[in-house]
């Protein structure tokens, strides 16, 4: 085993830091070492910044194509920070398609229920999504299953 070392000089904040990588070879972690000087790099917090931006960019943009379709489907604003928004509004549309896989998936396995029945539970499920205004209460719930979903509705009826 070899170690490559590099200094480096992250071209964002003029900060030093190092890159340390293991090779199986003395001659593999020289051709690395070459090849890391030869890049211009950013150390760790930049990497990590740059990366977020761009995480959070595709989450706005993704955000601002569902508001759309909340929009002209009625489905009303959610309150919250920006951040807290854009995930929210994704999540709220994921359960909502959930529900709908959920719905027909019934339909088709045989299952005891009618079409208007499977249709009328999932309105109902959906019209509950919907009352939630709250950013918060759809990050708290993220990782909600559909049946997780009727056991929140079921919570609040009772």
């Amino acid at each position: 085993m070899a170690m490559a070392n590099v200094k480096m000089t992250c071209s964002e904040c003029g900060k030093e830091y190092t890159v340390s990588v293991k090779h199986g070879s003395r001659k593999a972690a020289d051709e690395f070492e070459a090849y890391i000087k030869s890049q211009a790099g950013q150390c760790p917090a930049c990497y990590r910044k740059h990366q977020n931006e761009k995480r959070d960019s595709f989450r706005f943009k993704e955000a601002a194509e569902i508001r759309e379709f909340d929009r002209k489907n009625g489905f009303p604003a959610l309150e919250g920070s920006e951040k807290q928004e854009a995930w929210a509004v994704a999540i709220r549309h994921e359960a909502i398609v959930s529900i709908n896989i959920f719905a027909m998936g019934k339909l088709y396995k045989g299952a005891e229920i009618t079409a208007e029945n499977a249709q009328d539970s999932a309105i109902g499920i959906k019209a509950f999504l919907c009352g939630e205004k709250s950013a918060k209460f759809f990050i708290d719930h993220r990782d909600e299953s559909v049946q997780g979903w009727l056991d929140l509705i079921s919570a609040r009826m009772s």
